[in-house]
Parts: structure tokens; sequence; C-alpha cells
């Protein structure tokens, strides 16, 4: 007896370890997975339910894929008789309505969101008062550009108070909260940050608020008035949008030409303008 309680108790020690090193591959490929979230399609579900059945269910301790919380609700679900739906949104967009869409793309390639962009002061405590402070600002920045502002787009975060959305209402804003957790909700601003990133941010070191905001606020003037956009045929957004008139020849420029194109530089080099001399 006592060889078996031997034998029993290696086996038993040697099994936990197996669990413990499946459970940490389980948590390493969970930690990589974008999004941080793993979505079973109806038959995985079912699969890891028939799995816990065996175990009466007691998995609290040995589930990782996903929450205790979850599985707990697909147990319930399951005993109510409940079918597992299709996880995600269906897709509504026809292959006819696709092909219209790159069409357009295609046909007009000026067509384009075309955006300029007001950033606040950076800080590191961005309170409710903070939060107001910077409306104000943006109204009169608004009122500088002359931009009429149609609508707000904005996150749960309790910083977005009523107050706040109410004061937008109040000039005819239309309030538009995004999904929770859903940043590519707000594409434009996503992509602006991104721009913001790439061109900028990621080549410095930035020592203070007050360095930073220096580094944003030249980074996002150049932005308005100065750097070229693909939907504005390479123009500026302080340019017109009248048509740039399209020639049928175009002879290649003389050395004189391209000396009189002057370059100015700024955040040390990072981001260039180019003007041609005047005559």
């Amino acid at each position: 007896m006592v060889v078996f309680w031997m034998l029993s108790e290696a086996w038993s020690t040697r099994r936990d370890a197996k669990i413990r090193l499946l459970k940490a591959h389980v948590e390493l490929l969970h930690i990589r997975v974008p999004g941080n979230r793993v979505i079973l399609t109806p038959e995985e579900r079912s699969r890891l339910l028939k799995l816990g059945a065996e175990l009466g269910h007691d998995v609290d301790d040995l589930i990782g894929i996903v929450s205790v919380k979850t599985y707990r609700r697909w147990v319930r679900e399951q005993r109510e008789g409940k079918e597992p739906g299709r996880v995600g949104r269906p897709r509504q967009i026809t292959a006819s309505l696709r092909e219209l869409i790159l069409r357009l793309a295609r046909e007009n390639a000026g067509w384009g969101v075309r955006r300029k962009v007001f950033v606040s002061p950076n800080t590191y405590h961005s309170t409710e008062q903070w939060v107001k402070q910077q409306v104000r600002n943006m109204r009169m920045w608004l009122d500088d550009e002359g931009i009429k502002l149609q609508f707000i787009v904005h996150d749960h975060d309790t910083k977005f108070t009523d107050s706040f959305d109410n004061h937008f209402k109040s000039i005819g804003a239309e309030i538009v909260k995004t999904p929770f957790q859903a940043p590519i909700a707000n594409c434009y601003a996503e992509s602006w940050i991104g721009s913001l990133k790439r061109e900028c941010l990621n080549h410095f070191w930035c020592v203070s608020l007050k360095h930073l905001d220096h580094i944003v606020q030249i980074y996002t003037d150049y932005y308005n008035r100065l750097r070229p956009h693909q939907s504005k045929d390479n123009r500026s957004l302080s340019m017109s949008n009248d048509p740039i008139p399209v020639r049928a020849t175009e002879s290649p420029p003389i050395p004189e030409q391209i000396a009189a194109v002057q370059r100015y530089e700024l955040l040390g080099g990072l981001l260039s303008h180019y003007e041609r001399k005047a005559a």
C-alpha cells in the first residue's frame, strides 16, 4: 500500500506540473492575441463545455481562454437550452456595393477627408475642470478658423460629463459616443494620432510637458498650414480647393528652376516645407 501511495503521489505531482505548464501556455498565447481577447465559435464553445462537464464544471482554477464569469454563463445558457449564436456582426455589404465603392474611389482620387486639427496642451491631470477649459479654447479656435461644428465624437471617459456634451449641443453639434473599447470607431482621430507619432514624436525624447507641447504644437501648425495632403492634390489645407490645371505636356525643369525652390526646416529638419523663391 505504501508503494502504491508513493506512486500515486508521484503521478499527481507530475499531473499538476503538466496542468501548470498548459495554463502558462494559454496565458502566454492570450497575451499575444490582438485585443487580448479570444472569441470562440459555437462549436469550440460546445467542445469546451463538454470537457468541463467531465469535471462537473469545477474549472475555476483551470479555465484561461475565457473568464470564469463567461464560462459560468455558458453553462447556465446550456442548461436553459439556449443555442449559442454566431459571434460578430453579420456582413451587410454586398459584392456589388463593394465594387461601386471601389469604382468611386478610383474615379475620384481627389475625394477624401480634409480636416484641420486642434490639439489641447498636455497635462498630467486631465480633470473635469481642465476639460472644460479646453472646450472654451476649442470654441475660440473654431471661431477664428470659421469652422462650423457638426459632430463631437468621444468615448465613455467619465471626464466627458453631461455639461461637456451640453456645451456643444447648445451650438448645434451632435454628440456621438463610440462603443466601449473600440478606438477604430473614432478612426479620424486615431489616424491623426498615428501620423503625429510616425512623423514626429517617434523621433524625439521629450523631457517635460513644455517640451512635448512645443513639439506637438509645431507639428500641428505644420499639418494645418503647410503639410501636403493627397486628398487635395498634394496641396496644404490652407490652400484653395480649386482644381489644379492639368498640362497636356510638361518639359523637364531647367537647373535654374530647381535652384529657385527653397527649403524651410522645422523641428531641426525633421519636417520640411518647400517654396519657390520670388523672382
